[in-house]
């Protein structure tokens, strides 16, 4: 089995230096790696004069530099080609850094699941806020190191053969642009000059999923740059410390592209999960819809229960049926006039536990994360 690392590289010799040293400190046990280093045309040799002095230990070094500009999604999906070199490529874009077992984790994931039809990709991040909403995200924890989740990832992310392939022949035909619609989140959507949302559209429309760790392999400086304003902590997570050989990739949690939790169709006694909106986040608005409504909205449909929010995280209150007027399972069909209020206890003020000024550290947060997400 071959897995190379790709580092994506612009305008920002600095941050090659730094993805290069938290990849040159990581643990391979002994593996040859080889290193690519992709440059898109800046008009300027700085970054093409760090990658010469990098001396790579664990593999062969390679630079690839355009004398002509890609731009970000030509660029990286023109990465994506060294897949059918290796058999795991871990493409970083340069503000990325990543933990010293990243890539055993990656070669753990490679071999499990390189032949899985299931799986899109892995991602070696995980997410600490709903990027839709920027609002906190916690995944259930399970017996797994992993769980599944219908978002592709541009953080740190695994591509191998097989997958890549069959996401780019579907993308040769929908690689136009698009706009809203009713599966597809409203965010994904905006993002004009991304390749990422294409990824991601392709999980959902084929029902395949991305490997999450539940532990942070890579993280992101976003630092300044042609899609962003300036650089920012916003979406910094907890990096895994230390060497960790031995990963259970077994997940029996999975997130749909909202972030909500698929299972909890099941559970609720749904033997088609088509039949139920779960939007606990409230980003679906039930616009594909479905006869079957779980939401924090008061609405004038017939409740059919009703949940509190105390649990973390969110799906524990329907697990537990924790009791509440914070979360309404709806049927749709039957009209209701409903004069319940919600909980005191507010949503934000569930997530943040009372620590920030909500509606002030919300109006920050969504407005910088989106200088960052607007153009992925």
């Amino acid at each position: 089995m071959s897995i190379a690392i790709c580092i994506i590289c612009y305008n920002r010799p600095d941050s090659l230096r730094r993805v290069f040293g938290s990849i040159e400190r990581g643990c391979y046990d002994g593996d040859k790696v080889d290193l690519i280093v992709s440059i898109d045309y800046s008009g300027r040799d700085d970054v093409r004069n760090v990658a010469d002095q990098l001396v790579w230990s664990h593999g062969d070094k390679r630079i690839v530099a355009y004398r002509h500009n890609l731009g970000l999604r030509s660029h990286v999906l023109k990465c994506g080609e060294f897949t059918k070199e290796y058999d795991g490529l871990i493409v970083l874009e340069d503000d990325v850094f990543v933990a010293p077992s990243f890539y055993l984790y990656a070669r753990a994931c490679v071999e499990k699941y390189s032949s899985d039809d299931r799986i899109a990709g892995v991602s070696l991040y995980s997410f600490g806020v709903n990027y839709h909403n920027m609002l906190p995200f916690v995944p259930l924890r399970s017996e797994s190191d992993v769980y599944l989740m219908q978002n592709a990832q541009s953080w740190g992310q695994v591509w191998m053969t097989k997958q890549w392939s069959e996401f780019i022949d579907w993308y040769g035909n929908n690689n136009g642009d698009f706009h809203e619609m009713p599966h597809l989140p409203k965010s994904i959507c905006s993002w004009k000059k991304s390749w990422l949302k294409y990824h991601t559209r392709y999980c959902i429309e084929r029902d395949k999923f991305f490997v999450y760790p539940y532990v942070s392999l890579s993280t992101c400086f976003s630092d300044e740059g042609e899609h962003t304003a300036g650089a920012s902590t916003m979406v910094q997570v907890p990096l895994l410390h230390g060497v960790k050989r031995d990963y259970r990739l077994s997940p029996s949690v999975c997130y749909d592209s909202f972030f909500e939790n698929v299972n909890l169709a099941d559970f609720l006694g749904f033997a088609d999960p088509e039949e139920l909106c779960v939007d606990i986040y409230g980003e679906k608005d039930d616009r594909q819809e479905r006869r079957y409504w779980l939401t924090r909205k008061i609405a004038d449909y017939r409740i059919l229960h009703s949940y509190g929010l105390r649990l973390k995280p969110v799906e524990q209150n329907i697990f537990n049926e924790v009791s509440g007027t914070d979360v309404f399972l709806y049927d749709v069909s039957e009209s209701s006039p409903n004069r319940i209020k919600h909980s005191p206890f507010g949503f934000e003020q569930y997530l943040y536990n009372d620590f920030l000024g909500i509606k002030k550290s919300s109006k920050i947060l969504f407005g910088k994360i989106l200088k960052r997400l607007r153009n992925r």
